[in-house]
């Protein structure tokens, strides 16, 4: 799921979870920022991109995955990482999203 800034992604997302009553798992993108000291979040090299991707296909592959904690008043990456688990369903949803994993897919 993509859309510009407060275009309700997050809300829809969470919304669809909701719905599918434990069966589905959020992914947001903007847990794969990369260390951001100028705030410029709209630009594709300031996510991770490759490593969103490699956790979705473990997650695909019925493994766990250990996903980022992003802290937006230090503008990094936390030590901790949250344990994220599969799901029948998995919702993905970022601001460049649908860009970022279409390179991927063309890249590797």
């Amino acid at each position: 799921m993509a859309g510009g800034s407060g275009s309700g992604k997050t809300t829809l997302a969470n919304a669809l979870v909701d719905r599918f009553h434990g069966s589905a798992l959020l992914i947001s993108h903007v847990r794969y920022y990369r260390y951001m000291p100028c705030y410029t979040y709209d630009l594709p090299e300031a996510l991770d991109t490759g490593l969103m991707v490699a956790h979705l296909k473990r997650l695909r592959s019925d493994q766990s995955a250990e996903s980022p904690v992003y802290d937006m008043i230090t503008n990094s990456r936390k030590r901790k990482t949250e344990l994220v688990r599969p799901h029948p369903i998995i919702i993905v949803e970022g601001i460049l999203l649908l860009l970022l994993l279409y390179a991927a897919s063309c890249i590797g």
